[in-house]
């Protein structure tokens, strides 16, 4: 067995899609040797990989319950287009950290997840 993909399905991220656009577009401008005039100040890591995969579902509150997980932080919801109906991730070799490090250090907090915090598999429920 492996991880599922539930966290895929549905990210929770505390930046709104124009927070992430800014820090994107900042990024770009950074990298190409540009001043960007826009009013980020700090930089996302991963943050070119990160935003042109990301679709903006929604918003979560504190308390809310989104795919059999509580919400502890009011959120924003996205889905990755890389993420695969099968639970695969299509970029899997080249996913920025925010992915590849999930759930860091933890036992994975959605409901059915086959990953442990060893980096093995159980058997789902």
């Amino acid at each position: 067995m492996r991880c599922t993909g539930h966290c895929c399905r549905t990210l929770q991220i505390c930046w709104s899609p124009g927070q992430l656009k800014e820090a994107y577009l900042a990024k770009l401008a950074d990298d190409f040797g540009f001043t960007y005039e826009g009013v980020w100040t700090f930089e996302i890591a991963d943050i070119l990989t990160m935003y042109p995969m990301l679709t903006n579902v929604g918003r979560a509150k504190a308390g809310d319950v989104v795919e059999g997980r509580v919400i502890q932080h009011d959120c924003y919801l996205y889905t990755c287009l890389h993420h695969m109906p099968c639970g695969d991730c299509a970029i899997y070799q080249q996913r920025p950290g925010m992915c590849s490090g999930f759930p860091y250090g933890d036992t994975c907090p959605y409901p059915g997840c086959t990953f442990t915090p060893d980096g093995c598999t159980q058997e789902p429920e």
